[in-house]
């Protein structure tokens, strides 16, 4: 699994103006719906659930499974002509920390070590 910070950000050019709040929830709905690759019935599922795993998270990060965190990497590489304000939510997905998953039965208390 992957973990993926959907905390939204701020994109200002050099003399600190800003030039756009980027909210990496909707971007990446925007991304993986995107007219240019062309999906078929299949693809717009998949996408459609990828992105709406990110639209419904209340938090600021979001755990997506490796062939979810793979749809996104390639909405990113089929969509043409993104801006500057992309630039942060791409490495945030391609650089997306890895996290280990384990089962807890209920009662029983996993140590932090």
């Amino acid at each position: 699994m992957k973990k993926l910070n959907l905390t939204p950000y701020e994109v200002k050019d050099a003399d600190g103006n800003l030039i756009e709040k980027v909210i990496p929830k909707n971007l990446a709905e925007v991304v993986l719906m995107h007219p240019q690759r062309q999906l078929n019935g299949s693809g717009i599922y998949h996408a459609g659930k990828v992105a709406g795993k990110i639209l419904m998270e209340k938090g600021d990060i979001v755990l997506l499974e490796d062939v979810e965190i793979e749809e996104l990497k390639n909405a990113l590489e089929q969509v043409k002509g993104q801006s500057k304000g992309h630039y942060e939510f791409v490495c945030r997905v391609l650089d997306a920390e890895d996290v280990k998953v384990g089962e807890v039965k209920k009662g029983e208390v996993k140590e932090k070590k």
